[in-house]
């Protein structure tokens, strides 16, 4: 049987009202709101309010906006267009003038985008952090959005090779670096973390895409 495009659109809203309604106690007087993040992937350094300082700071700050950048396009979650945080948190690392560039996403939508395990994953970062700085709060934020991407952890926060990741992470978290003495795969190395703080059972906690990665048995064999 055709359906029209109507009828497809009618019933693709109406699925996605019922999962919004069983969200909780909200109210959508206009139906589902129109969320925009498309200019979240024009957000550069120089729209920023806070300036990175030191060299590793600026490396910092630049791969989190890439980070922010790739969900926009499509390329990481949808939850990483705000490095995780509520809109109006990521809206406040802007300058005044390049606010705008930030749609507003409902808390209680955004908090349906992200996993499981995000908020836990930054918070094991930012413990490990060299020093209060935003720069770092905000690589932290970026480093466990990115552990939810299809590829490498610096593929995804945009790095041209492992060992440029690794050196950031030695600057900005040191003392988590001295621990990968086996020198695992970021990625892998920190859900293991994870899951060891989490309490978690036999195998650990396994990050979400490895399971479809080509090299997942030399990771984890059976």
């Amino acid at each position: 049987m055709f359906f029209g495009l109507r009828n497809v659109k009618n019933a693709i809203t109406k699925i996605m009202r019922t999962n919004l309604e069983a969200i909780g106690e909200y109210d959508w007087p206009l139906g589902l709101p129109s969320v925009d993040v498309s200019n979240f992937g024009v957000v550069q350094r120089r729209h920023l309010a806070v300036g990175g300082g030191a060299p590793d700071l600026v490396v910092a700050l630049e791969a989190s906006l890439r980070v922010a950048r790739a969900a926009g396009a499509g390329d990481l979650p949808l939850f990483a267009v705000t490095l995780g945080l509520p809109t109006q948190a990521f809206r406040e690392l802007l300058r005044p003038e390049a606010q705008w560039l930030v749609s507003e996403v409902p808390d209680v939508l955004m908090a349906q985008w992200v996993p499981t395990h995000f908020n836990a994953l930054a918070a094991l970062l930012w413990g490990f952090r060299e020093a209060d700085h935003v720069a770092i709060r905000c690589l932290a934020q970026a480093i466990a959005a990115a552990c939810h991407g299809e590829r490498h952890l610096w593929q995804d926060m945009g790095f041209a090779a492992r060992d440029e990741l690794s050196a950031l992470i030695a600057q900005c978290f040191p003392r988590l670096h001295a621990l990968n003495v086996a020198n695992l795969k970021w990625k892998r190395f920190l859900f293991a973390l994870l899951g060891e703080r989490l309490g978690v059972g036999l195998g650990g906690l396994i990050p979400p895409a490895c399971p479809r990665c080509p090299s997942y048995r030399s990771c984890y064999p059976a």
